[in-house]
């Protein structure tokens, strides 16, 4: 995960990479203040805990648009195949509906990064 504060000298915001999913599990492995250099001024400086926010990462975004666009074809090409080939009505629902399983990946992938986000952000320390 990725983690932010802000410099205070540029008030530039610093990037710091961790494994950590909460602020206590941050705290925990590197302490109450964490030391970092600033990018844009180099100035090397502590930051509390509780100064760092995360944000929303694209990965699981581009992850989860790659997966409901080629689950949404796949589906549709699946759908039209059995449709056309097979008469039986309930077969047929059943092919359509798998074009469900693409939005619910998508869905799950969103609602897991959007909780993971606000875990963090919560104040806990």
């Amino acid at each position: 995960m990725k983690i932010y504060g802000n410099c205070k000298f540029c008030k530039q915001s610093i990037p710091v990479k961790t494994e950590a999913q909460t602020r206590i599990q941050l705290a925990m492995q590197k302490g109450e203040k964490i030391s970092c250099k600033c990018p844009n001024c180099n100035a090397n400086q502590s930051i509390h805990v509780n100064d760092f926010k995360t944000q929303y990462s694209k990965t699981p975004q581009v992850i989860a648009a790659i997966i409901f666009c080629t689950g949404t074809l796949g589906g549709l090409y699946l759908g039209f195949f059995v449709l056309e080939n097979i008469r039986n009505h309930y077969l047929a629902y059943g092919a359509c509906s798998l074009l469900l399983v693409p939005g619910l990946a998508y869905g799950i992938l969103h609602q897991e990064e959007r909780r993971r986000v606000n875990a963090f952000n919560q104040m806990w320390v």
